[in-house]
């Protein structure tokens, strides 16, 4: 199956909406199953700073379904973000980060 990146870029007043709405995003995230292949916050830089967006991997059909399943995250219907961009995505190597320790 096809799968495609979601850029999503906070908007303002994003930190509140994400702190209200975490537990319907994580669940919304597990159901996901199989579909959600990668997911984590975008940062400046790991200096303490709140997140800025988000980047997911998915699995879909299509651009189509892609695009229903990142709009119907909660923090997106909530308005977290100020832009959700999809794009297709093709992974031609994968080579999984080190355990640190």
């Amino acid at each position: 199956m096809p799968h495609f990146v979601v850029e999503y870029v906070d908007g303002p007043g994003s930190a509140e909406i994400r702190s209200l709405h975490r537990p319907a995003h994580i669940q919304y995230r597990i159901e996901l199953g199989q579909a959600l292949v990668l997911a984590g916050p975008l940062f400046d830089d790991f200096d303490g700073q709140p997140a800025k967006g988000s980047l997911v991997i998915l699995e879909a059909r299509d651009k189509a379904e892609a695009t229903e399943i990142a709009h119907r995250d909660p923090y997106v219907v909530a308005g977290a973000f100020a832009e959700v961009r999809i794009l297709a995505h093709r992974i031609l190597v994968l080579n999984p980060p080190r355990k640190e320790g």
